[in-house]
């Protein structure tokens, strides 16, 4: 098992597979690219330069879902000793809300995507259940919201791009 799936904050991101996201996801994109195969170098050196941009609530996201990890962790540590486990689940909560408080506005305001805060919250809200909790806050909520943002990002400005180049 890589280090990486342990703990995202270890994983670097791979500019080459957000790529090839983008063309499986984006139709337009897609049937561009391949009616012109240049165009992809010209796609990847958008991702490359919103990634330099954008690369810190990346780099957050992975922050956030490795603490969540840890703390869970330490928490399913807690709730095997008898009589622990629903002050340790109380206090694992504490402790992960702090830093994710801070992220999910940072987030919202870097990206502009503020349906994140609401979501952030039912996510939050549900990793209070017994077992099922400890299930959200082992998965990558954090990166995987913060990736498909950046991916997105990524198609607006090349299409932006390939508009401009079309004029």
């Amino acid at each position: 098992m890589k280090a990486k799936s342990i703990l995202p904050i270890l994983g670097r991101e791979d500019i080459e597979e957000h790529v090839n996201k983008i063309i499986e996801k984006e139709p337009g994109i897609r049937d561009y690219v391949q009616k012109n195969p240049q165009s992809r170098q010209l796609l990847y050196e958008t991702a490359k330069d919103i990634y330099h941009k954008n690369s810190r609530y990346l780099t957050g996201a992975k922050l956030i879902d490795s603490w969540d990890r840890l703390t869970s962790a330490a928490s399913l540590a807690g709730e095997a000793v008898a009589g622990a486990g629903q002050a340790a689940s109380v206090l694992e909560e504490v402790v992960e809300g702090i830093p994710k408080v801070g992220y999910a506005l940072y987030y919202s305001v870097k990206t502009g995507d503020y349906k994140a805060i609401p979501y952030f919250m039912a996510v939050e809200a549900a990793s209070l259940i017994p077992i099922v909790g400890d299930i959200i806050d082992m998965s990558n909520l954090y990166i995987n919201r913060a990736r498909k943002t950046f991916r997105r990002k990524v198609a607006e400005s090349f299409l932006e791009r390939i508009a401009l180049r079309k004029n």
